[in-house]
């Protein structure tokens, strides 16, 4: 069909009178007043309503249908509107849409469009405002080359081994394997400033053992073990080493998710550690200190990020101890416990070559465990596996550990 307007909309109303049917201008015509006669008032309302419709849009049919507005618009304009409405005299508001496309609405877009031009100018459009000189909580928000670069002059600041500040570190394992022997001596040797089967502290540090599992005794019995197997000078790991007394529940964190935070004792915790200058804090295991579900990255996420925050604040290493994947190395659980670490470590039973080698040597196999770096970003750790067997000194007394050397290759 031609696509001229006056041809396309001449028989408007002959086409409705051949199919029976009321022409568009007679059912406008015969649209009830709402409301009755006797409501002058909302009924003068809607008048003013189609009024301004039919001034906008035209009042014929043809220039509704060419102006975009239908007869259902028209329609709509003439609802009552709310009474409240008319008798205070206040703007009419379209309440659907057909009726905000009887008074010229096409939505709100036009509405908001309008009043863009009043928005103050954004913040980085004042002369004035420099975003360099943003800082959160404390700090620098922006970092530029000058201080990155200064920042990256420093010596790196590690706390024992290939484990630096500010960071956290964890190792897996099944229990029994040697995790706990493990980060106790670490934090010996921490304290007493000396080398623990290769890892080497630069200098006599501050520690702390968080091992709710075990009572005070047997940890002290520890101790006392591991400073003489390391010959370290008892006066400097008297000073520098603490434990954590905690008689009751361990948990450290409340809430999950989002919620997350430190309870009463986690507080009290991260004050010791700042307080005491603490340079490598040992948690051992961590399941003891939180109730989330460690299946759930989320919530892991959100509670080692809450301990990295921990780590950066105190200028520490937290290492974590935590029951190894079956079957497998790494640990239990999400996937963020180790994507949030700098340093995974795993200790593991003897493989059959390892133990023949073991043997050979007149060593008893199931004293040995095999300690192997999965994950290392800052350090040096050694590739390949590092052997430590665990025996006591003096019957009764509390195991120690000792590094050996096993001839044989790893199992494949």
């Amino acid at each position: 069909m031609d696509l001229n307007r006056d041809e396309d909309f001449n028989n408007t109303n002959d086409a409705a009178a051949m199919s029976g049917a009321e022409a568009p201008a007679t059912l406008a015509a015969n649209v009830p007043k709402a409301g009755g006669e006797e409501e002058n008032g909302q009924e003068g309302v809607n008048d003013a309503v189609l009024a301004e419709a039919e001034e906008a849009k035209g009042a014929n049919p043809k220039e509704a249908l060419l102006n975009g507005t239908s007869m259902q618009a028209a329609e709509a304009a003439a609802k009552p509107l709310p009474a409240d409405a008319a008798e205070a005299g206040e703007a009419l508001v379209a309440t659907n849409r057909a009726q905000r496309r009887a008074l010229g609405i096409r939505s709100t877009k036009d509405e908001q469009t309008a009043q863009i031009g009043d928005l103050p100018p954004p913040v980085a459009d004042n002369a004035t405002f420099d975003p360099d000189d943003l800082t959160f909580e404390g700090h620098k928000f922006l970092v530029g080359w000058d201080a990155l670069m200064e920042e990256a002059a420093k010596p790196v600041d590690r706390v024992i081994g290939p484990f630096e500040a500010q960071t956290l570190a964890i190792v897996s394992g099944e229990p029994g394997r040697g995790k706990s022997l493990l980060s106790l001596n670490l934090a010996v040797a921490t304290a007493g400033g000396v080398e623990f089967s290769g890892f080497r502290p630069p200098r006599p540090q501050s520690a702390l053992i968080l091992s709710p599992e075990d009572k005070l005794g047997a940890i002290g019995a520890r101790i006392k073990a591991a400073v003489e197997e390391l010959r370290a000078d008892p006066e400097l790991v008297k000073r520098n080493l603490r434990v954590v007394n905690v008689p009751g529940s361990s948990i450290i964190f409340e809430g999950a998710g989002e919620t997350l935070d430190f309870n009463a004792l986690g507080r009290v915790l991260r004050k010791a550690i700042r307080g005491r200058r603490a340079r490598f804090v040992v948690a051992d295991p961590f399941i003891e200190l939180h109730t989330a579900d460690e299946n759930s990255n989320m919530q892991v996420h959100a509670l080692m990020a809450s301990l990295r925050a921990m780590a950066r604040e105190t200028d520490s290493v937290i290492f974590l101890t935590h029951h190894s994947a079956k079957g497998g190395q790494g640990p239990r659980g999400a996937g963020a416990f180790s994507g949030t670490v700098r340093a995974t470590l795993h200790v593991d039973a003897l493989g059959k070559k390892e133990a023949k080698a073991a043997e050979a040597q007149g060593l008893r196999p199931s004293s040995i465990f095999r300690l192997v770096f999965i994950k290392d970003n800052y350090g040096d750790g050694e590739g390949g596996a590092v052997y430590f067997q665990r025996l006591a000194i003096r019957p009764g007394e509390a195991p120690v550990l000792r590094r050996v050397t096993l001839e044989a290759g790893e199992d494949e």
